[in-house]
């Protein structure tokens, strides 16, 4: 079977390569924030582990809702694909409250379960910069391999909870601040 399109615009919105050409401009903006918050949990991440955690989750929440908008195609206007700035600016901000409000009520869980969360992170960065620089294979299994990866490495924490809080954060924050530092001085490798 053979299909043939004949528009310019066919699958256009669905280009990963797009979104991040048009989020380029905010890489540094948010490299500097990656930098502070690396170097934080890098160096006192062990001390204020429960407010590192609630900042992880506060990020994972932004990455989770602004994904979840990308996949449902809310950031470009359908008529001239250009970026529908006030849908993003809303969605910046729903992020952020909905961040904050779980991050803040994920403390009480964090206190019994800070060394597998961690550990879970770790995972998932760990195989991120192993996986990223790799283009021979597809998205699918990159995805299956970071999650069999999240998922051993919490069992992992479980094992070790001690250990791995103070190793835990410093590894996050190396990995943040390498990826911060990255969007300034470039070559760090496009998880797309």
């Amino acid at each position: 079977m053979n299909l043939a399109h004949t528009s310019k615009k066919v699958c256009h919105i669905f280009d990963v390569h797009d979104i991040v050409s048009q989020l380029q401009p905010l890489f540094k903006f948010f490299g500097f924030f990656e930098i502070i918050l690396g170097f934080v949990l890098c160096f006192f991440g062990s001390r204020f582990i429960l407010y590192c955690i609630a900042a992880l989750v506060f990020v994972t929440v932004n990455v989770i809702i602004m994904g979840i908008a990308y996949n449902f195609n809310v950031f470009f206007d359908p008529q001239d694909l250009q970026p529908n700035v006030p849908v993003i600016v809303g969605l910046l901000l729903l992020s952020i409250i909905a961040g904050s409000a779980i991050a803040f009520y994920s403390l009480k869980f964090a206190k019994n379960y800070s060394g597998p969360i961690l550990a879970g992170w770790c995972g998932f960065a760990l195989s991120t910069l192993l996986l990223s620089p790799i283009k021979a294979i597809g998205n699918t299994v990159r995805l299956v391999l970071i999650i069999i990866s999240v998922i051993a490495c919490i069992y992992i924490g479980k094992k070790y909870n001690k250990h791995i809080k103070s190793i835990g954060t410093a590894f996050i924050g190396s990995f943040f601040m390498m990826h911060g530092i990255g969007a300034y001085a470039g070559g760090f490798p496009s998880t797309f």
